[in-house]
């Protein structure tokens, strides 16, 4: 009788035993662990974008240096290549023949105004006896005429100083812009002359430079 009863529980109980591991296995299935992500964050930025073209750069000022006077060049005063300023002295021309010229136009300038005090003392004169009916109208006319004339010789004259002094002043050529003086195109002793079609030297100035490029306007909406 205990042999009918123990084979039937056994069976029971191994068929628990597989069951329940069957069970534990589907509960740790159904809470498995969270998966890794990666997360990238966006934002706006400048990006710079590059293009290479083709180009020239060019000086942003170009000054060529001719002479104003006519003459014999004594003095080459810069060096070639170097910077020079607005102003400073490049070239120097025999300045004789245009010192005698001012000296010349001064002593004009000194008769001149000799005429006119010896004109202006003649004309008081006349006065003085047109007043005293000494002399006549027609006198005093002339004086104040001759007084007006040597009014005006006085500012021809004055001019003429001017002129001369203008002329020897620019026996010394300057720099007219600040830049890189070029090769010089003349050298001591040779004759040049005022307005020459030829440059004397160039200068160039290059702080800025200018940068001129071709690009399309496909390539500029773009």
């Amino acid at each position: 009788m205990l042999n009918r009863f123990t084979l039937p529980f056994l069976i029971v109980a191994l068929g628990l035993g597989l069951a329940a591991p069957s069970a534990h296995a589907q509960q740790q299935g159904g809470e498995r662990p969270p998966m890794p992500v990666t997360v990238v964050t966006l934002k706006a930025s400048d990006v710079t974008l590059t293009s290479t073209l083709p180009g020239r750069v060019r000086a942003s000022g170009v000054a060529e240096v001719r002479p104003q006077v006519s003459g014999i060049v004594t003095e080459r005063l810069f060096d070639e290549g170097k910077p020079v300023e607005r102003g400073a002295a490049l070239y120097r021309i025999d300045p004789a023949s245009y010192a005698a010229a001012k000296a010349a136009a001064e002593a004009g300038l000194a008769q001149a105004e000799a005429q006119f005090r010896a004109a202006d003392r003649e004309k008081m004169r006349q006065e003085e006896l047109r007043q005293r009916n000494v002399t006549s109208q027609q006198v005093l006319d002339d004086a104040i005429a001759a007084l007006d004339v040597a009014r005006a010789a006085v500012k021809v004259a004055e001019a003429q100083v001017l002129a001369a002094t203008i002329d020897l002043d620019r026996t010394t050529i300057s720099a007219p812009i600040s830049g890189t003086v070029g090769l010089s195109q003349t050298t001591q002793g040779a004759l040049v002359t005022a307005g020459q079609a030829s440059a004397l030297t160039v200068i160039r100035k290059l702080d800025p430079v200018y940068v001129d490029v071709t690009q399309s306007a496909a390539e500029i909406l773009h």
